[in-house]
């Protein structure tokens, strides 16, 4: 599933960076990271708002896809955090 939602990054025109460690993706002032909350079992795709936010680990939760999701589920999320 977390290949599914690295690929929706990219076709949106992200591009990947590494900060602190993380893979990041980038799209004007937009970072954006995947992580996953075992206790959960969901991937939370969480954002910050400029580079200096993304260095210093300032990232606020944007939306979570439980790893049960249909592809329309991910695809749904995923559009809301890119708006």
């Amino acid at each position: 599933m977390i290949e599914k939602i690295k690929k929706i990054f990219v076709e949106n025109g992200y591009t990947l960076e590494v900060i602190n460690g993380k893979e990041t993706f980038v799209k004007n002032n937009l970072y954006q990271r995947i992580d996953f909350v075992k206790d959960w079992d969901e991937y939370i795709i969480e954002s910050a708002f400029s580079r200096n936010e993304a260095e210093n680990n300032m990232f606020e939760d944007s939306d979570y896809i439980s790893t049960k999701a249909s592809d329309k589920e991910i695809l749904e999320a995923m559009k809301r955090c890119m708006d």
